[in-house]
C-alpha cells in the first residue's frame, strides 16, 4: 500500500490500511476502482469532510438567526441542505445541517471551509448560551449511495443521516467503535464497494449540489449555488443574516448566476487536470468570461478521463436561449470545451 498522508489522525490512516488499496492525494480513490460513472452500490470514506455540533438551551434560537433554513421544521432525525451567511447575503458556507437532538444539531460539510464556518458561527454566538464544537477528531464520515439495510440504533454504533438526495451519510463514533466491525456488519446485509471522494464529489456534481470552498467565501448569494431550489432557503421564517439581501433579490431582483453541472466534451489526459486548478474561468466562444469554476473531479485511475465539474454562470438566460458553446483556457492557450448538463431539478421562476 502507498504511504497514506495524515490528513487528520491516526483513526483514518488505521482505517484506510484496513480496506483495500488505497491513495491520497487532494483526495481519496482506490486503484481498482471502476469508472466514476459506474452507479454500484458504494461506500465513500470521507476523510476530508468535517462535522461541527452546535448545542446547548439556546441552539435553536441562535441558529434560527443565522442560518437560511426555518429550525421549527427540522425533526430530530432530519437532515436538510443549509447556509450560512454574511450581512450581505454572501455565503460563508453552507452545509448538510443534522438535527441530532432536541436541541443539537451537526454541520456536515468539507473540511477545506470548515474552519472558516466554525469562525463564523462562533463570532455571532458569544450572547447566546451554546457551544460550539468541531467534532472532525471524534466523528468520521462516510457517505453512502444506496439504502443500507441495517438497524442504526440497535448497539450505538453509527447513526444513519438520511438527506433529500440519493446520497446519504454513515455518522461513526472513532473513539468508540473498531471500523472493521462496523464494515463486518454491515456487508452482512449490504453488497457495496468502496469508492474514493472522487467518486463522491461525482455524484454530488450529478446530484446538483455544490459546496462552498475556502477560495470562493462571501462571494455568491444563496439562490447561486441553487439552494432555493434544494429546499435550503426559507423565504417565510423571519429575520435571519443576510435575509434582507436574499429576500431582495427573490422579490424585486432576479437571479441572475446559476450553478450548473459540465462536463468535457471529450477525454483529456489526466495531466492536465493540474492545469485546471490555476485558470477557472469559463469562456463562450468569443473569449467572454461567462463564469466560473466551482469544482471538478475525473477519474483518477485512467490516463484519459472525461472531467465533471460545477460551474457558476453569470448568464445564465443567454446560455439558454443562444446554446452557447463555453470552453476553459489553460494557461499555454489550450482550450478544453465543455458542455452544460442538465440538472436533476428544476430551478424557480
Amino acid at each position: 500500500m502507498n504511504q497514506i498522508m495524515k490528513l487528520y489522525d491516526n483513526w483514518w490512516e488505521n482505517t484506510l490500511l484496513t480496506l483495500p488499496e488505497s491513495n491520497i492525494d487532494d483526495l481519496l480513490y482506490f486503484t481498482d476502482e471502476p469508472d466514476i460513472e459506474d452507479i454500484s452500490n458504494s461506500i465513500y470514506p470521507l476523510v476530508s469532510w468535517s462535522v461541527i455540533s452546535i448545542f446547548g438551551p439556546d441552539s435553536i434560537i441562535f441558529l434560527q438567526g443565522q442560518l437560511t433554513t426555518n429550525l421549527e421544521d427540522i425533526e430530530v432525525g432530519q437532515c436538510t441542505l443549509s447556509s450560512h451567511c454574511d450581512p450581505k447575503g454572501r455565503m460563508n458556507s453552507n452545509f448538510y445541517l443534522y438535527r441530532q437532538k432536541k436541541e443539537e444539531f451537526l454541520l456536515i460539510l468539507p473540511s477545506n471551509n470548515s474552519k472558516n464556518a466554525f469562525d463564523a458561527l462562533k463570532k455571532y454566538s458569544i450572547f447566546s448560551n451554546v457551544e460550539i464544537i468541531d467534532k472532525s477528531n471524534d466523528l468520521a464520515i462516510l457517505g453512502i449511495n444506496f439504502e443500507i439495510k441495517n438497524d442504526f440504533n440497535d448497539k450505538g454504533i453509527y447513526c444513519l443521516i438520511k438527506t433529500s438526495s440519493p446520497l446519504d451519510f454513515i455518522i461513526i463514533n472513532k473513539n468508540q467503535n473498531p471500523i472493521i466491525e462496523i464494515f463486518s456488519s454491515l456487508s452482512k446485509k449490504n453488497k457495496f464497494i468502496f469508492r474514493g471522494e472522487y467518486c463522491w464529489l461525482f455524484q454530488l456534481i450529478r446530484c446538483g449540489v455544490a459546496f462552498i470552498n475556502d477560495k470562493d467565501i462571501n462571494k455568491y448569494l444563496p439562490q447561486m449555488f441553487n439552494l432555493d431550489a434544494l429546499g435550503a432557503l426559507n423565504f417565510k421564517k423571519g429575520c435571519y443574516t443576510g435575509q434582507e439581501v436574499i429576500a431582495r433579490t427573490k422579490y424585486r431582483g432576479k437571479v441572475k448566476r446559476r450553478c450548473l453541472p459540465f462536463k468535457t466534451i471529450s477525454k483529456i489526459q489526466k495531466d492536465y487536470t493540474d492545469k485546471l486548478k490555476s485558470n477557472e474561468s469559463i469562456l463562450n466562444s468569443e473569449n467572454q468570461i461567462m463564469g466560473s469554476i466551482i469544482n471538478y473531479t475525473f477519474n483518477p485511475n485512467k490516463k484519459n478521463t472525461f472531467i465533471y465539474g460545477l460551474m457558476i454562470i453569470k448568464s445564465f438566460d443567454e446560455l439558454q436561449s443562444k446554446n452557447q458553446k463555453l470552453k476553459i483556457k489553460l494557461l499555454d492557450n489550450e482550450d478544453i470545451e465543455i458542455t452544460p448538463l442538465d440538472l436533476p431539478y428544476s430551478l424557480p421562476i
